[in-house]
Protein backbone atom coordinates (compact mmCIF):
# COMPACT_ATOMS: atom_id res chain seq x y z
CA UNK A 1 0.00 0.00 0.00
CA UNK A 2 2.43 2.05 1.21
CA UNK A 3 4.41 1.61 -2.40
CA UNK A 4 1.32 2.57 -4.40
CA UNK A 5 0.75 5.53 -2.24
CA UNK A 6 4.76 7.63 -2.88
CA UNK A 7 4.32 6.15 -6.60
CA UNK A 8 1.30 8.26 -6.77
CA UNK A 9 2.92 11.45 -5.35
CA UNK A 10 5.70 10.89 -7.43
CA UNK A 11 3.73 10.07 -10.97
CA UNK A 12 0.83 12.90 -10.23
CA UNK A 13 3.05 15.79 -8.11
CA UNK A 14 0.44 19.06 -8.85
CA UNK A 15 -2.60 16.83 -7.43
CA UNK A 16 -0.97 14.54 -4.94
CA UNK A 17 1.93 16.09 -3.17
CA UNK A 18 2.28 15.73 0.25
CA UNK A 19 0.10 12.91 0.60
CA UNK A 20 2.19 10.55 1.97
CA UNK A 21 3.06 13.42 4.89
CA UNK A 22 -0.89 13.69 5.63
CA UNK A 23 -0.92 10.14 6.23
CA UNK A 24 2.02 10.08 8.54
CA UNK A 25 0.72 13.24 10.36
CA UNK A 26 -3.15 11.32 10.72
CA UNK A 27 -2.30 7.77 10.51
CA UNK A 28 -5.64 7.01 12.52
CA UNK A 29 -8.36 9.43 10.69
CA UNK A 30 -6.70 7.86 7.42
CA UNK A 31 -7.21 4.01 8.56
CA UNK A 32 -10.50 4.85 10.23
CA UNK A 33 -11.06 6.09 6.29
CA UNK A 34 -10.13 3.27 4.46
CA UNK A 35 -11.71 0.58 6.93
CA UNK A 36 -15.19 1.91 7.16
CA UNK A 37 -17.84 0.18 6.35
CA UNK A 38 -20.77 2.35 7.08
CA UNK A 39 -20.10 4.62 5.07
CA UNK A 40 -17.75 2.39 2.45
CA UNK A 41 -14.65 4.40 1.67
CA UNK A 42 -15.45 4.79 -1.98
CA UNK A 43 -18.87 6.99 -0.30
CA UNK A 44 -16.79 8.62 2.77
CA UNK A 45 -15.24 12.22 2.59
CA UNK A 46 -11.38 11.56 2.52
CA UNK A 47 -9.47 12.73 5.47
CA UNK A 48 -8.68 16.47 5.98
CA UNK A 49 -8.03 18.59 3.17
CA UNK A 50 -7.64 16.19 0.32
CA UNK A 51 -11.68 15.70 0.34
CA UNK A 52 -10.96 19.35 -1.05
CA UNK A 53 -8.16 18.61 -3.06
CA UNK A 54 -9.88 15.51 -4.59
CA UNK A 55 -13.16 17.25 -5.33
CA UNK A 56 -12.97 15.00 -8.60
CA UNK A 57 -14.13 11.78 -8.36
CA UNK A 58 -11.56 10.17 -10.70
CA UNK A 59 -9.01 11.36 -8.27
CA UNK A 60 -10.33 9.86 -5.50
CA UNK A 61 -11.03 6.43 -7.31
CA UNK A 62 -6.91 7.09 -7.41
CA UNK A 63 -6.49 7.36 -3.90
CA UNK A 64 -8.99 4.57 -2.61
CA UNK A 65 -7.16 2.15 -5.33
CA UNK A 66 -4.05 2.62 -3.09
CA UNK A 67 -5.70 1.84 -0.18
CA UNK A 68 -8.67 -0.48 -0.82
CA UNK A 69 -8.23 -2.02 -4.83
CA UNK A 70 -11.61 -4.22 -3.53
CA UNK A 71 -13.27 -1.46 -3.30
CA UNK A 72 -12.60 0.30 -6.49
CA UNK A 73 -15.35 -1.63 -8.60
CA UNK A 74 -17.84 0.30 -6.13
CA UNK A 75 -16.20 3.51 -6.92
CA UNK A 76 -16.37 2.99 -10.38
CA UNK A 77 -20.11 2.20 -10.58
CA UNK A 78 -20.74 5.52 -8.79
CA UNK A 79 -18.36 7.52 -11.12
CA UNK A 80 -20.52 6.12 -14.23
CA UNK A 81 -23.79 6.41 -12.05
CA UNK A 82 -22.35 10.14 -11.53
CA UNK A 83 -21.55 10.91 -15.02
CA UNK A 84 -25.00 9.34 -16.36
CA UNK A 85 -27.08 11.21 -13.81
CA UNK A 86 -29.06 7.94 -14.14
CA UNK A 87 -28.75 4.45 -12.46
CA UNK A 88 -30.69 2.50 -14.81
CA UNK A 89 -28.09 1.30 -17.13
CA UNK A 90 -26.17 0.04 -14.36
Amino acid sequence: MWDHVTELEKALPETFTGLPGAINLNPKEWQHWFSSNKPAPEDAQLPGEWETKCEETLKKMIILRCFRPDRVNFAIKNYVIEGLKQQEFI
